[in-house]
């Protein structure tokens, strides 16, 4: 599992990202991060996260094959309003599909969706099978409700009629307080995450 943005995506949002409700912001010279409409801003992209060269470099020194590319749950947007939002991944998942469609060798994909809106999500879900994914990843909550209290009924019986595998990720873009330091967030904070949003669906009964 890996994730990747595609650096088409910053082109894309400095191009049209008004259309849905996304800003390219450059902290320092060649350092950007997006910022939404309804306020959240999250950190930084990395280098790592946008070179498809540095990726096959990385993956060759550590004798890795083959990766599942999946984008960065940071950015999946869910606070945009339904419409946006199902711009907005069907902009992310069509540059992930072509990244992955330029060195089948090399790349799988996981498309995403907008939670904020079921039917939509499971719309995209299906297009996106029909374009090679292989499943799709999630965030850990949705506009900070646990995925067992959304309503999502009919986005979790797509995923089980068109046999995609889901993939829970925990997404915390903002580390406050005491998890600022020693990366606590990522070992303590996003194992927190996961585990709120596994409870929620077996509790629920999804």
């Amino acid at each position: 599992h890996a994730h990747f943005v595609p650096p088409e995506i910053l082109e894309d949002i400095r191009a049209r990202g008004s259309e849905y409700g996304v800003d390219l912001l450059e902290i320092e010279p060649g350092c950007h991060c997006c910022k939404f409409e309804y306020g959240l801003q999250i950190r930084p992209f990395f280098e790592s996260i946008l070179s498809v060269d540095r990726r096959l470099e990385t993956m060759d020194e550590n004798g890795i094959d083959r990766e599942l590319l999946s984008v960065w749950a940071d950015i999946f947007g869910y606070g945009l309003p339904a419409a946006k939002g199902a711009e907005w991944h069907r902009v992310l998942n069509d540059s992930l599909a072509r990244v992955a469609e330029s060195r089948p060798d090399r790349f799988s994909w996981m498309c995403s969706g907008p939670l904020q809106d079921a039917s939509l999500a499971a719309s995209e879900l299906e297009r996106c099978k029909g374009a090679g994914a292989i499943g799709t990843m999630v965030a850990a909550s949705v506009a900070g409700e646990n995925l067992g209290d959304c309503d999502l009924d009919e986005f979790w019986a797509a995923c089980q009629s068109l046999n995609m595998p889901v993939f829970i990720h925990p997404a915390q873009p903002v580390s406050e307080g005491r998890a600022r330091n020693f990366g606590i967030n990522q070992v303590i904070g996003y194992t927190t995450d996961s585990a709120y949003a596994i409870g929620s669906l077996i509790l629920s009964g999804v």
